[in-house]
């Protein structure tokens, strides 16, 4: 299935019926907006890779639902706000957990057990993403910027995890 030459972004039932896949590849396929929430669906999923498209979501907290995911590939997109993970999968992933080139995403660093993780070393840490106001600007990052609504939900979903009351 040649999914970027029907869609630019993902329709949210793509994965219908693809429940025992376990290799998905779409790195470098001028992919856009957010990443569907239908890829939590994919339980037996060992390697995504979404790496190098144009996604300007927030890293799913369903992703962390993918436990037997070994290579989770999200480098080189727009993507926005607090790497959701726990530790257990950030460590089980290790290297094979690609983030970096994704200016507006951080991470909590008072979160124990991440210090060292290679797979965070060009991401930002939350409280000081809140402290620059760097989240101010996300709205004018990518291809014809990303719009005021998905900026609403992003602010009130940082509002919601880092207990911040005024960006």
């Amino acid at each position: 299935m040649q999914i970027a030459d029907r869609f630019s972004t993902m329709p949210g039932d793509v994965f219908f019926g693809l429940k025992a896949l376990t290799v998905l590849v779409l790195s470098g396929m001028g992919l856009a907006g957010s990443i569907t929430e239908s890829i939590e669906d994919l339980s037996e999923l060992r390697v995504l890779r979404l790496d190098n498209n144009q996604f300007t979501s927030v890293i799913l907290a369903s992703f962390q639902r993918l436990e037997r995911a070994s290579e989770l590939c999200v480098d080189g997109n727009w993507l926005v706000g607090p790497i959701s993970f726990d530790k257990e999968m950030i460590w089980r992933l290790g290297k094979k957990l690609r983030v970096g080139s994704n200016d507006r995403l951080c991470y909590d660093t008072k979160q124990e057990g991440l210090e060292g993780v290679v797979a965070l070393a060009d991401v930002a840490d939350c409280d000081s993403v809140r402290r620059s106001k760097r989240h101010d600007e996300w709205e004018q990052v990518g291809p014809g910027g990303i719009g005021t609504l998905a900026g609403s939900l992003y602010l009130v979903r940082m509002e919601r995890v880092l207990g911040a009351s005024k960006y």
